[in-house]
């Protein structure tokens, strides 16, 4: 990074841009596991689209309002009116097409007049969720992208969920590396560790294996 004749302070822009970039590989993690030491988190309560394993449905776009419920209720009854979703942008711009059978959209959208943070709502909608089938829900590029037996949604208490830093966040300037182009190079660093408390607490619906 050469910062010498910026006009500007740099390190509060850097230190904004990698606190976002750390928080999407945790996000990473916590799905897909693909780091040394962590694997994916994986949930015994699973469902499919259509509701089969190997007849069901094989893309994003054949979700259907069934298979909300059919997610929701796959995790212990405990956990049921608890949860929160998270869905991959791929699956849920189908989801937000879904309406129940008098016309209603399924999805509650919170961004301004007529959904949950509507005209005169005390709910501030730059900071609400979405709702679906009554509970928020959350977006995450990190989920897998569309094939066979590919999880799409993810619901659970999240409670019931423990992310800690094993190691703190770490940053460290190096003036030594690009000394010659007077650069400074900087490193940041973060340890984490995931524990599922309850394992019933959550579920996941898939597409088919087909």
């Amino acid at each position: 990074i050469r910062d010498r004749d910026s006009l500007i302070n740099l390190e509060p822009v850097l230190g904004e841009i990698y606190a976002e970039a750390l928080a999407q590989e945790e996000n990473n993690q916590f799905i897909n596991g693909s780091g040394t030491g962590l694997t994916a988190i994986t949930f015994s309560n699973r469902e499919y689209f259509g509701g089969s394993s190997t007849s069901g449905k094989d893309t994003f776009a054949e979700v259907a309002f069934a298979d909300i419920p059919r997610v929701m209720f796959a995790s212990d009854d405990t956990y049921v009116n608890q949860g929160t979703f998270v869905a991959s942008p791929a699956l849920f711009r189908h989801v937000v097409g879904l309406q129940e059978s008098n016309g209603t959209p399924l999805f509650a959208s919170s961004w301004g007049n007529g959904g949950i943070a509507g005209q005169g709502s005390a709910y501030p909608s730059s900071m609400a969720p979405g709702f679906l089938a009554g509970r928020p829900v959350y977006l995450s590029s990190k989920m897998p992208a569309e094939a066979a037996n590919t999880a799409a949604i993810y619901y659970g208490d999240f409670t019931k969920f423990a992310m800690g830093d094993r190691r703190a966040v770490t940053v460290t300037w190096d003036d030594s590396v690009y000394a010659a182009e007077l650069n400074r190079a900087i490193i940041v660093s973060e340890r984490v560790g995931f524990k599922m408390l309850i394992n019933g607490a959550f579920a996941v619906i898939t597409t088919s294996e087909s």
